[in-house]
């Protein structure tokens, strides 16, 4: 007979086969956002891949809680999957910063009897901006590695000592994906500020990716409780712990985000690229 986690590895195979294809036909087929930057599409399709992946070997460490190999794919997949997910709020910010970085430049929807123009926002140009991605990329590769690595000593269950440095590494790699946030969060500051000057694309991400920030800040107020737990303490184990924080606090918290994001994708109009002299380079034929 299933136990409540099986379950609730199957609802998570119910949710992400649609989950998968939605964000395979943004990243590959949907050619209303084939001239914007594909990075958000990217991320969002692998972090669909994961948690769909992450529902199987869940199940089947359910059914076989004596293999370590299981135990270690879990961990992993609960712990850096949720990494993708925050991180394809890259993708909506370099969508932003692209369509917003050339004053000559417009994107505007073809249906539109106006093309307004975007504010100018040099960000290879400006320090602040320029130390914000760099900043960024370099703290989802470090967050990625200290959660994969940590994933993989804390799975070992048969060794205490790779579980105790398994911990002290998904604790660094939180620490990262806190940080992560808070740059994120800077980003999605100044976009505000800018509001009133950005494209009609980029107010729809930034309300898209502003709508999210609760959620991954739930999702990442369990994470810390994951790993910052006492060692008796089952409440916020997402393994062998009560399903209901992990369901409501993780599970659900990723859920509502990838819609969010798979309908601000779906949400984004045919664009056009116009310049000064009036000729018109179509992005999405």
């Amino acid at each position: 007979m299933l136990n409540q986690h099986s379950q609730v590895g199957i609802a998570q195979i119910v949710f992400y086969v649609p989950a998968v294809l939605a964000a395979i036909t943004l990243f590959l087929f949907r050619k209303q956002v084939k001239g914007l930057p594909r990075f958000a599409w990217y991320v969002l399709t692998l972090f669909t891949l994961v948690r769909l992946a992450g529902g199987i070997v869940v199940i089947l460490y359910e059914n076989n809680s004596s293999s370590t190999g299981l135990a270690i794919a879990s961990v992993i997949l609960l712990n850096a999957g949720v990494f993708p997910c925050i991180a394809a709020t890259i993708g909506f910010i370099k969508i932003m910063l692209v369509q917003n970085t050339f004053p000559d430049l417009v994107f505007a929807t073809t249906f539109s009897k106006t093309m307004p123009h975007s504010t100018h926002i040099d960000y290879k140009h400006d320090r602040v901006l320029h130390y914000l991605v760099v900043t960024s990329r370099l703290l989802f590769l470090a967050g990625i590695g200290l959660l994969v690595g940590g994933g993989v000593l804390e799975g070992n269950y048969n060794d205490q000592s790779s579980v105790q440095t398994g911990i002290k590494l998904s604790r660094a790699g939180y620490c990262v994906v806190a940080a992560f946030v808070g740059t994120l969060l800077l980003f999605l500051a100044f976009f505000w500020v800018k509001r009133q000057t950005l494209s009609s694309t980029s107010l729809l991400v930034l309300r898209g990716v502003t709508m999210a920030v609760p959620f991954f800040i739930v999702r990442l107020t369990y994470a810390f409780l994951s790993v910052y737990r006492g060692a008796e303490d089952k409440t916020w184990d997402s393994l062998s712990g009560p399903i209901a924080p992990f369901l409501v606090m993780g599970l659900l918290m990723e859920y509502f985000v990838v819609v969010i994001y798979l309908y601000t994708g779906f949400k984004i109009k045919k664009t056009v690229d116009v310049v000064p002299d009036g000729e018109i380079l179509a992005l999405a034929k």
